[in-house]
């Protein structure tokens, strides 16, 4: 009996193809051709991988039927053929795929192999090896080919999006001086209207609409050429007081009480003006949102050791805890019958964040929500 064995590779199994044909052909043109050429019985190829057992993969002449466990056992690296199966066998050799190792078993019974026979067997055994490994070498360059083809695609997609994203933030420029310029007439006509002499009320509402008008246009700029802003100290409860003369209009309409409650030394904190504004007047914005007419707002600004603590509570429908999870993401919302985006408290975050800050959240549905901000104290105001 003849027997011949190859190295295993350690590259994984793939069932890719060669040359000429997949590998599965061209095992089963090797299994016809070996039975042809030595007019054997019966011409078998295992598949065999490292730890488990052998297993018929194909095969030519009599089917390997009958071997529950396999026509070949292996005590090391020998082979051990079914008792029933050992008898008949003249040739054993082995080509291996990658991790696979291909056992070729070929049964002749009372028909040994001749030295010729065992010699064209050998040959024809390690044609099929060869074969075998450029099916590994093309499968190799075909999943190259394969993950360049991916990573052009993958650019190709990147370009596009940015070349979306750069149009968009065009746009978003474009409307943003559009704005402005908007904005600009409606600022010129409530200082001329200030400066006719109106009456005590109109005259706050008009210095209101101009200062959120004037606002707005410096937001905007901002947006329009962003640059690093250096930080300096603010006195958060100047802010507060513009907010609360803002909003109060607001409260009152809608049947909301309001009280602002501050210390009377200043609390100063690191931060941009607006940052500030911004903070504030997205949580007044959700309580006068979700309190009916009839409840109570209250702002609370306090300092606690080193931290400014702002604390914006209300009567209103509160939140149910499941939501609570998700609240600062962006476009979040928990209901759809109140005008809203789901991006003012997602932009709070990102704002406590960059400024070293925190937020804590407390509400029950049906009673009410309490949002408590903490920011740093600006150094040299800490004691």
């Amino acid at each position: 009996m003849l027997t011949s064995s190859l190295d295993r590779r350690s590259q994984p199994l793939r069932t890719s193809a060669s040359s000429d044909q997949p590998v599965p052909m061209l095992l089963e043109t090797t299994t016809s051709v070996l039975r042809d050429q030595f007019e054997a019985d019966f011409v078998w190829t295992c598949l065999r991988l490292p730890g488990e057992p052998s297993v018929p993969l194909s095969s030519a002449g009599r089917p390997p039927v009958g071997y529950a466990d396999g026509p070949i056992t292996w005590e090391g690296d020998r082979p051990l053929f079914h008792p029933e199966l050992a008898p008949a066998v003249v040739a054993h050799g082995t080509v291996s795929f990658q991790e696979a190792i291909f056992d070729i078993v070929l049964g002749r019974p009372g028909r040994p192999f001749s030295p010729a026979e065992g010699t064209r067997f050998e040959a024809l055994r390690k044609r099929a090896q060869r074969a075998l490994d450029r099916a590994s070498i093309l499968q190799c360059e075909q999943a190259l080919r394969y993950q360049e083809g991916l990573l052009r695609r993958r650019e190709a997609a990147f370009r596009r999006l940015h070349a979306e994203l750069t149009a968009r933030e065009r746009l978003l420029k474009e409307l943003a001086h559009d704005l402005i310029n908007d904005l600009t007439p409606l600022t010129y006509a409530a200082e001329e209207l200030a400066e006719r002499q109106a009456a005590p009320d109109a005259l706050r509402l008009l210095l209101l609409i101009d200062r959120q008008c004037v606002r707005m246009r410096q937001r905007l700029r901002s947006n329009l050429a962003p640059s690093i802003v250096a930080l300096v100290s603010h006195d958060w409860r100047s802010c507060l007081s513009d907010l609360a003369h803002v909003w109060q209009g607001a409260f009152e309409r809608d049947g909301q009480t309001f009280c602002l409650l501050m210390p009377d030394r200043p609390v100063q904190v690191l931060a941009t003006e607006q940052d500030l504004l911004t903070l504030a007047s997205n949580l007044l914005s959700n309580a006068h949102k979700y309190t009916p007419p009839g409840g109570h707002i209250e702002v609370r600004l306090e300092q606690t050791g080193e931290w400014a603590v702002l604390e914006v509570s209300d009567t209103g429908r509160g939140m149910d805890p499941a939501f609570l999870q998700r609240l600062f993401q962006e476009g979040a919302r928990e209901g759809t019958d109140v005008e809203g985006s789901g991006i003012g408290l997602a932009h709070v975050a990102t704002l406590l964040q960059r400024l070293g800050g925190s937020i804590e959240v407390a509400s029950n549905p049906q009673v009410g929500s309490t949002f408590r901000l903490h920011l740093p104290i600006a150094p040299g105001s800490r004691g």
